[in-house]
């Protein structure tokens, strides 16, 4: 079988989430036939780079639309594409996200998209009541235009949680969750004066911008009162000038991108995903579980893992800063009390967010297309 995957990543790369899903869903379809990758994004002009890899077959950019016309093709890139590629080549068109394939012209082999981006809720610009009615309006016109891009392009979409698949209703859709490997378990954290939160993200990303700047101004304070000597990491990529704004508040250390993430859980006493917009699921949640340590999360980020992980079972939900600060308090107190919920959640980690149940959802999904196809 002869595969394409068009992307707005490039396989490899493990620095943040959505490029490391790229790597899983690449490996997965090699091991149904030869792969080729499309770098296909939006961008500042119309462009073409010298592909860096023999398996990248080109590196195309075109100017950044509207949401009225993400989600269609786009003319501009066909010459482009002709020069590097022929579409009808290749059984099975692989989307990594809705738009790389999306824009492409038609072509004969079967379209499976990975839509984890289909379903985005928008932050409103201001508390304002209007900020966050546009906002509310935004996020359900997206999710109509994804709705009828998918029905009219894909063959099968996979999602990457019930929630999303629930939402979307398409008949030929199944989930694909995201992936975290089970790490030998530390000790659970002893109560001392100085315990550790942290949060682990791509920092740049406004839904966990936003959600770190909250929690370091409505709740972070009200930690530390408690506990004077508490440190807060926010590890992730992010500009200096931001990183060193958020390090300017007490107890606050932002080292960036670190290549040992393992250290930072070792090290933390718990961990924290207040994020209340965006899309997809939080990987953070996953390696927190894996590596031991008991994720405070918000009801939406808990939305993305139900029923496979649910709050007071296998995560701590709180929302609002009175009950975050409560949650966070009671872990400091006592880490020892999360030991139930941090085993039980380590195990459907290991069960349902595998890369083996990765690449047999994969599976399923190509055989089935195959078969369609015959």
């Amino acid at each position: 079988m002869k595969i394409l995957l068009a992307s707005a990543y490039q396989p490899g790369d493990y620095s943040f989430g959505a490029a490391q899903r790229t790597t899983l869903l690449r490996d997965a379809l090699a091991r149904h036939g030869e792969v080729n990758t499309l770098i296909l994004r939006e961008g500042e002009v119309l462009s073409c780079q010298t592909a860096p890899r023999p398996d990248i077959v080109a590196n195309i950019s075109y100017p950044a639309r509207d949401l009225f016309q993400k989600y269609g093709n786009v003319a501009e890139i066909v010459p482009l594409l002709s020069q590097h590629l022929d579409l009808d080549a290749y059984d099975l068109v692989a989307g990594r996200y809705l738009a790389p394939l999306l824009t492409l012209p038609a072509f004969r082999g079967r379209a499976v998209i990975d839509a984890d981006d289909a379903y985005y809720r928008y932050p409103p610009s201001s508390p304002r009541i209007t900020a966050r009615w546009i906002a509310q309006a935004k996020t359900v016109a997206r999710t109509m235009i994804s709705r009828r891009a998918l029905h009219r392009r894909a063959d099968h979409t996979w999602f990457c949680c019930e929630r999303d698949h629930a939402l979307f209703g398409l008949p030929a859709a199944s989930v694909l969750p995201n992936v975290a490997p089970i790490h030998t378990a530390s000790e659970t954290p002893a109560p001392t004066e100085a315990p550790v939160v942290v949060l682990v993200g791509a920092l740049w990303y406004r839904p966990n911008r936003d959600a770190l700047e909250w929690f370091i101004t409505h709740c972070w304070p009200r930690v530390r009162k408690h506990y004077p000597q508490a440190r807060f990491r926010a590890v992730g990529a992010a500009p200096p000038a931001l990183r060193e704004q958020w390090a300017r508040h007490t107890g606050v250390e932002c080292p960036g991108f670190v290549p040992d993430l393992a250290a930072e859980y070792r090290a933390a006493t718990l961990t924290i995903a207040p994020i209340t917009t965006g899309g997809g699921t939080q990987i953070k949640v996953l390696e927190s579980l894996a590596h031991g340590r008991v994720p405070v999360v918000s009801s939406f980020v808990a939305s993305g893992f139900a029923p496979l992980l649910r709050g007071g079972e296998s995560l701590i939900v709180a929302d609002g800063a009175d009950d975050t600060v409560r949650a966070v308090l009671n872990v400091m107190d006592d880490p020892s009390a999360t030991h139930a919920i941090v085993r039980h959640g380590q195990a459907r980690v290991a069960e349902f967010f595998s890369v083996a149940h990765f690449n047999r959802v994969v599976a399923d999904t190509v055989a089935a297309l195959a078969g369609r196809r015959a």
